[in-house]
């Protein structure tokens, strides 16, 4: 399995939901599920809250708040 690390800093934020996301292109990540970690104080990663939305050329990443994570592919 491969990852994509994204500071907090990578996320933009939506106006019209108040919710912050990255997009990132399919054919970066491929085709496959994908599984959204968080990174913890610590420097472990743990299972991030995130909800998803995917079209044919990318996948966007929805989350409350901006934070540190790791996406898996």
């Amino acid at each position: 399995m491969q990852f994509i690390d994204f500071k907090k800093e990578h996320f933009s934020k939506s106006e019209e939901t108040e919710d912050y996301f990255i997009e990132i292109p399919k054919e970066e990540i491929g085709f496959g599920d994908i599984e959204v970690q968080q990174k913890k104080d610590d420097g472990l990663y743990s299972k991030a809250e995130f909800n998803v939305e995917e079209d044919i050329n990318k996948v966007t990443i929805k989350m409350k708040q901006p934070i540190d994570i790791r996406v898996n592919f």
